[in-house]
């Protein structure tokens, strides 16, 4: 894989983390005003601080990475992305477990922002960030395999 697709891997997935955080941010800003905090609100330290962006990133990436390292939440995630969007139920017997611990994995999911659910017809979908994840994840197996092939 060349770098330039490496890359995109990277772009892709900060601009989903991005993105993410985008979209909850006028709500952590509401937060913030009704919580009668003395200091600026979330979006105006953001912007004031130059070094909030830098410690937020590690913050945002480093969460990112505890979703994607759980063991019984890859298997799901990786089951959106190769499947498209599926059934709570069928996601549940898909994974051999029941709807509430199948549940618990998906909320883990949706705060991450990798999945997304509709509630009226319950299916869940992989976000672009979920599917760039696996999709750098998958890369990143694969590499590793083949340099691990190499020490034979």
């Amino acid at each position: 894989m060349s770098a330039a697709v490496r890359v995109d891997f990277v772009a892709t997935l900060a601009r989903g983390i991005a993105g993410r955080y985008a979209r909850t941010l006028p709500a952590v800003d509401r937060l913030d005003a009704l919580d009668g905090r003395t200091g600026p609100i979330a979006s105006e330290e953001l912007r004031a601080d130059p070094r909030a962006a830098d410690a937020l990133a590690r913050e945002l990436v480093a969460r990112l990475l505890r979703v994607a390292a759980e063991a019984r939440l890859a298997p799901l995630l990786r089951a959106l992305v190769a499947d498209g969007p599926q059934g709570i139920r069928a996601l549940a017997v898909g994974q051999g477990t029941s709807r509430l611990a199948l549940l618990r994995r998906v909320d883990d999911l949706l705060e991450a922002g990798l999945a997304e659910r509709d509630l009226e017809t319950d299916v869940l979908a992989p976000t672009p960030l979920g599917a760039a994840l696996i999709d750098f994840l998958s890369e990143l197996e694969a590499v590793t395999a083949a340099e691990l092939g190499a020490l034979r």
